[in-house]
């Protein structure tokens, strides 16, 4: 804490117009201020800002990809752990030269946690390339049966990987994903939520060993930004969040990001819900994510917003909406007439108004019952100039904690 507190002098001027909007009582409500508290250890070693903050050139990569105008080798910038991480992601490459051939003239969608297959085969019938991951393995056997055509199309590459962040697990290291049954759609590298909070001793805990590599090379292996990136991969969310401080370009941050809250952060209950999305969305901002709408899943999502469950989504499918048509739970309090609308909001309103609340004309029981949120957030235009507030010292980041800090 003293380090911190050094470096954050009383009267110390602001650049961030995030922390200038958002006032201590409404930062109490949606959980910052406990936030700050906690990790505070992870901040007391962030004394060199600009390390976290992303760098764009004219170099790129991926691995293996020809030279051009937009795409440069650059294998030699990326960390051994990071060429490991892609090389492994490379490996699981069937077809030879799918990964240059891959279609990026399209608009590429990354499905991280393809389960089912239910979001991976809507965006194909969109019109889009998919990039989808899943550590399960007979999910992605499926995967490549049902999807050969788009496959053999050059419109879809299929991982069957872990995913963690840097920090959390080495490169090729494996882990044990954790499930009830074979074939649950609840499966995690962490027991308490695979296992469903039974003993891991216990017979129906079963488990899969899975090799892990870092979220953020399914990036760097693309090459080119992707317009949508989607998480859910069960209270690890997070990895893939924080990962994206990591890439090596920053015009290759995705345009959208979407992953589903963390009610049980890193499946514990020591961090009360909603600090680690707090948390996530204040790294997010810090990366050039300046707008954000909370939307509501599970059963009750598709009445609450008047529209069809096809649309809304359930089960296994994240829905037939583009981030720019999803409805931030709370918008139908800014409209007289009580309709929901698809407008993105500030990340200070958000912030201020609180995560996850019931609403001002809503009952707290009515969000309960299997309700849950995705978060999504929209790159800015202004990333590079929030980029060089944020190198100067009176700043720190956000974006770069660690689990293991928790």
């Amino acid at each position: 804490m003293s380090n911190v507190l050094r470096r954050i002098k009383p009267n110390q001027k602001r650049n961030n117009e995030l922390f200038r909007t958002i006032s201590i009582n409404k930062l109490l409500q949606a959980g910052f201020v406990c936030a700050c508290v906690y990790y505070t250890k992870a901040w007391t070693n962030l004394s060199r800002a600009d390390e976290f903050v992303l760098k764009s050139d004219d170099a790129a990569s991926p691995l293996g990809l020809p030279k051009n105008d937009n795409n440069a080798d650059a294998d030699n910038k990326l960390s051994p752990a990071m060429r490991m991480s892609t090389r492994k992601l490379k490996d699981q490459l069937a077809i030879p030269g799918q990964l240059e051939k891959f279609d990026r003239t399209r608009p590429i969608y990354v499905d991280i946690g393809l389960s089912d297959g239910a979001d991976t085969a809507y965006r194909l019938s969109q019109g889009d390339s998919v990039v989808s991951v899943d550590a399960f393995s007979p999910w992605i056997e499926k995967a490549k049966d049902r999807f050969k055509e788009e496959i053999q199309n050059n419109r879809l590459m299929l991982f069957n990987v872990g995913l963690v962040a840097t920090g959390d697990g080495k490169a090729g290291d494996v882990m044990p994903l954790y499930f009830k049954k074979e074939g649950s759609v609840i499966a995690s590298f962490d027991v308490t939520k695979g296992c469903q909070n039974i003993s891991p001793t216990n017979p129906k805990c079963m488990h899969r060993d899975v090799g892990v590599v870092y979220c953020e090379a399914l990036l760097e292996l693309i090459g080119s930004q992707v317009n949508v990136m989607k998480i859910d991969i069960e209270m690890l969310h997070h990895s893939c969040v924080r990962g994206l401080s990591r890439l090596s370009r920053s015009d290759w941050l995705p345009k959208y990001v979407c992953w589903e809250e963390h009610d049980k952060p890193f499946g514990s209950g020591k961090i009360p819900r909603p600090i680690t999305d707090v948390k996530l969305i204040l790294g997010m901002y810090e990366l050039g994510y300046d707008s954000m709408k909370v939307v509501m899943q599970g059963p009750k999502a598709a009445t609450f917003y008047g529209i069809s469950k096809a649309e809304a989504g359930f089960g296994q499918g994240s829905g037939a909406l583009t981030p720019e048509e999803m409805m931030h739970y709370r918008s139908y309090e800014r409209n007289n007439d009580k309709k929901h609308d698809t407008r993105w909001l500030p990340v200070g309103d958000v912030v201020q108004e609180g995560l996850f609340a019931p609403g001002q004309d809503k009952p707290s029981h009515f969000f309960k019952h299997g309700t849950y949120y995705d978060i999504c957030m929209r790159l800015g235009d202004n990333a590079a100039e929030r980029k060089e507030v944020l190198k100067q010292p009176d700043n720190f980041p956000l974006s770069s904690y660690s689990a293991s800090s928790a």
